[in-house]
């Protein structure tokens, strides 16, 4: 959806096309390296588990909710503003309908479509620890 703020981690560096294309529809393009040696069975884990934290780098403190999926994820927008609205951004919620995703380490394995919400004070309690 065009104007809604992106960002799109990735294992291959992005072209200067590639990232002048996705400014013009609000994409931001993150370079995150597969883990060589394999530290689990995909080598994208780290990168999927860090993608909100890569996100966040690229954002700063400007939104209030972040929407995490896969590319293969459809998000229902207004369902996810219903569901945040009566919960504090200020506070720490990860909201998901899948309680296998609560764990980083499940996030890219677990073959589910499911959308996780998750709030700015979530994103900022951790990311001093992981990406500092």
């Amino acid at each position: 959806m065009q104007g809604i703020r992106t960002v799109i981690s990735t294992n291959s560096q992005p072209t200067a096309a590639v990232k002048a294309e996705g400014a013009q529809n609000n994409e931001t393009w993150v370079y995150y390296p597969d883990d060589t040696p394999a530290r689990s069975f995909y080598r994208g884990d780290s990168r999927a588990a860090l993608a909100p934290f890569l996100a966040h780098k690229e954002l700063g403190d400007t939104y209030k909710w972040m929407l995490y999926g896969d590319d293969d994820t459809q998000f229902f927008l207004d369902g996810a503003l219903r569901l945040a609205k009566d919960f504090d951004p200020d506070l720490p919620w990860f909201i998901t309908g899948n309680a296998a995703l609560a764990t980083p380490s499940c996030m890219p394995r677990c073959g589910k479509s499911t959308v996780i919400v998750i709030c700015k004070s979530t994103v900022n309690v951790s990311r001093t620890q992981i990406l500092d």
